[in-house]
């Protein structure tokens, strides 16, 4: 039976490495959930096309347990996150990070997402794919130049452009 997966979606969120995921977990029916990182279900992506997502990220947290991945659907992520650092669905996002990472599920994402595990503190010593401008800010990880990574349970592409080299590891992986 394939793994069931949390997938979370920032707002504004890159919609090609999105639907990326989207569309192979449906083409190889794997179980997912979208969660916003928003305060409603309503999001966009960074090119405007609007997005609904099953539920939002406050919604998710307690309930890790269901889920045996997560991913991380990267957009405008930082700068995004760090205009609202205080908005308790940025908070609920760390939180939600940090309780899959500490219980051992298996970690997807792309861009920044290698970053925001180190910056957790679930990565340590974890080689990951990230992108390039993040690279110098990487403390606990180990930032590689690769464009995809795969390291353990952490399963890491440089941007968008690298999710297709990543896509057939995470389908095997999730089947």
């Amino acid at each position: 039976m394939a793994k069931k997966t949390a997938v979370l979606a920032v707002n504004p969120v890159n919609g090609y490495g999105l639907f990326q995921y989207l569309e192979s977990f449906f083409e190889n029916e794997i179980p997912y959930t979208l969660y916003a990182v928003a305060d409603s279900i309503e999001i966009k992506t960074n090119s405007g096309v609007a997005v609904s997502a099953h539920d939002i990220i406050s919604n998710l947290i307690g309930r890790e347990d269901e889920y045996d991945a997560l991913v991380f659907a990267c957009g405008d992520a930082m700068p995004k996150f760090n205009d609202n650092i205080s908005k308790k669905y940025n908070q609920d996002l760390l939180q939600v990070v940090a309780s899959f990472g500490k219980k051992g599920k298996i970690m997807i994402g792309h861009c920044v997402a290698g970053f925001l595990f180190d910056i957790i503190g679930i990565a340590e010593g974890k080689k990951i794919a990230l992108h390039p401008l993040c690279k110098p800010m990487v403390n606990k990880a180990v930032g590689t130049d690769e464009t995809v990574m795969i390291d353990g349970k952490f399963y890491t592409a440089q941007t968008e452009n690298s999710i297709s080299g990543l896509i057939g590891e995470v389908v095997n992986v999730l089947k």
